[in-house]
């Protein structure tokens, strides 16, 4: 009975660690740092989508790129890559947060990033 309950708890820490880390995946971009990029989106002038509500994987175009403006500037693989990130790292946190430092910006806390 021992071993039985032994093993059961063996396998549900292991379920736990397995879950959890199949929803880590690390940023390519605003080095790595989930709250800044799904708060703000990439660090870019003129940034062809930006986030909406935070964590939830939401975005807008901001008619700076085409589609959807024809005469705006064509998707970098960097805009298109960074896209999906929003979509698939940030729900995973299922809340928003808010940053709440008397240190500075969230885009400069610890460093400019």
């Amino acid at each position: 009975m021992k071993r039985t309950i032994g093993l059961m708890a063996l396998l549900a820490v292991e379920a736990v660690n397995a879950q959890s880390s199949a929803f880590y995946k690390e940023l390519y971009y605003r080095r790595n740092d989930p709250f800044l990029f799904c708060t703000r989106g990439m660090d870019i002038p003129d940034p062809c989508w930006v986030p909406m509500a935070p964590f939830t994987g939401q975005y807008m175009l901001t008619g700076i790129c085409d589609p959807p403006n024809q005469y705006g500037r064509s998707w970098t693989q960097d805009d298109t890559f960074a896209l999906k990130q929003l979509e698939e790292i940030c729900p995973q946190a299922q809340q928003s947060g808010t940053w709440d430092s008397k240190g500075g910006d969230a885009a400069s806390t610890p460093f400019t990033h």
